[in-house]
C-alpha cells in the first residue's frame, strides 16, 4: 500500500513532515473515537434489542440508567445507538468516521455510497457528507448554504426579532430589504392589521365606557319640580362594532 503523501497547507509554520505526523496522529485518534462510538451504540443494542417487543419508555429507561452508570448523556448514547442501527458493522467502512456514518445514515444506498467519496475525493469529511444526505454542513460554502443555517438559526422567535432589530439599524440593508415589492407588501399588511386592532381596541373602550352608569356627585342638588320640565335627555346608543356586525349579517 503507497503510503500518502501529505503537504503541509502551512508551509512557513509546519514542515510536510511535521504536518503529516500530526495528521496521522489525528486521524488514529479520530479512528479510534469511533470504533467506542461504536461499540457503545452495539452495547445499547445488547442491552436492549431492537427487535424486543414492549413499551419505547421502558427501554428509556433501561438505557437512561445505564447512561447514568457509565457517565454519558442518553441522548448521546441514544445517537450511538441509532446510528449502530443504521450500519451493521459487515457494512462499516472501515478508515471512515463514525460522523461521517451518521451524516449518511438516513441514504437507502448509503452502504455503496460510503465506499466512494464524492468528486474524486481521496477521503470524505463530515461536511461533504451531510451535503450529500441534503442536510446543513457545518461550513457552508454556498449562499444557499448560509441563508439556510440563517434560518435554522432564526426559527425562534426572540432570535429572529432581535436579528430584525440589528438589521434595520444598517440603512444600507433595511433600504434594500425595503426597495423588495414582496416586503413592501408585507409591511403594507402589517401596518393595515396594526390599524385595524386599534380602531377595534379603540371601539371596545368606547363601548365600555358609555355602558357604565354615570355616578351622582355630593354637590348635585335634588331634582326639583318645575311649571316646564326639561325634556328627558335623549339616550346614546352605545358603540356599535361594525367588523363583528359585518360577519354576522355576511353570515
Amino acid at each position: 500500500m503507497v503510503r500518502e503523501k501529505l503537504i503541509s497547507p502551512f508551509l512557513q509554520r509546519y514542515t510536510d513532515r511535521r504536518w503529516g505526523r500530526y495528521v496521522r496522529q489525528g486521524r488514529d485518534l479520530a479512528l479510534e473515537e469511533s470504533r467506542i462510538q461504536f461499540k457503545l451504540g452495539d452495547i445499547t443494542l445488547k442491552t436492549v434489542h431492537k427487535s424486543e417487543p414492549g413499551e419505547k419508555r421502558g427501554a428509556f429507561t433501561i438505557l437512561d440508567r445505564y447512561a447514568d452508570h457509565i457517565g454519558i448523556n442518553v441522548h448521546t448514547l441514544l445517537g450511538y445507538r441509532f446510528t449502530a442501527m443504521q450500519w451493521p458493522p459487515e457494512h462499516r467502512e472501515p478508515g471512515v468516521s463514525w460522523s461521517v456514518h451518521r451524516a449518511l445514515e438516513s441514504l437507502d444506498d448509503r452502504f455503496e455510497l460510503i465506499q466512494e467519496p464524492p468528486n474524486g475525493a481521496d477521503h470524505w469529511t463530515e461536511d461533504t457528507a451531510l451535503r450529500r444526505a441534503g442536510r446543513l454542513p457545518h461550513r457552508p460554502l454556498t449562499k444557499e448554504e448560509e441563508l439556510d443555517r440563517v434560518r435554522t438559526l432564526l426559527t425562534n422567535s426572540e432570535n429572529a426579532l432581535g436579528a430584525v432589530d440589528e438589521i434595520i439599524r444598517r440603512p444600507d440593508v433595511a433600504h434594500r430589504v425595503m426597495a423588495n415589492p414582496a416586503n413592501q407588501r408585507i409591511r403594507y399588511r402589517t401596518h393595515h392589521e396594526q390599524r385595524m386592532e386599534a380602531a377595534a381596541d379603540r371601539l371596545a373602550a368606547a363601548h365600555e365606557r358609555d355602558s357604565k352608569p354615570a355616578d351622582s356627585g355630593p354637590w348635585e342638588q335634588k331634582e326639583t319640580t318645575t311649571a316646564h320640565p326639561q325634556p328627558p335627555a335623549r339616550l346614546r346608543e352605545p358603540a356599535v362594532d361594525y367588523q363583528r356586525a359585518s360577519r354576522e349579517a355576511l353570515g
